[in-house]
């Protein structure tokens, strides 16, 4: 097997919002992750690993709410979430104050007119059906 170099984040105890100043405790990652097969994308290599849940990633994303958090959430939304776990981490993390903010901020985002076209570098070309899953599911939270 040729020998590939990667790049990953790797998790020692736990993430923090320096912005919010929200802390991510390790016990999170292991009670809502599991063990997964990632490829690659520059190099279509297969690994292994622990990987978060996609609820929990959502969550980290939205107290963040960085551009590319929001197009990533967006993304996120039109997969098979539970949105109950997903509203649960985000209030357990949140305040009123946060929650009302990053609202504002990320429906901003999601309906600037630029915002479909800011998919397209991550994500490439998104067709329109999954297009309107993910605006239905990303409303719906």
């Amino acid at each position: 097997m040729e020998q590939v170099k990667v790049s990953f984040d790797f998790l020692k105890n736990s993430v923090v919002d320096r912005d919010a100043e929200i802390v991510f405790e390790g016990e999170l990652f292991r009670k809502y992750s599991a063990e997964r097969t990632t490829v690659g994308r520059s190099v279509p290599t297969r690994i292994r690993m622990r990987i978060v849940d996609p609820e929990l990633l959502f969550a980290m994303k939205f107290v963040s709410a960085r551009r590319q958090d929001v197009r990533d959430m967006f993304m996120l939304a039109g997969g098979d979430l539970k949105w109950d776990l997903v509203s649960e981490l985000v209030w357990a993390k949140c305040s009123r104050e946060l929650m009302g903010k990053r609202s504002r901020s990320t429906s901003r985002d999601v309906q600037s007119k630029n915002f479909r076209d800011s998919l397209h570098g991550s994500f490439g070309r998104i067709p329109q059906e999954r297009f309107e899953l993910c605006q239905k599911d990303w409303w719906n939270f």
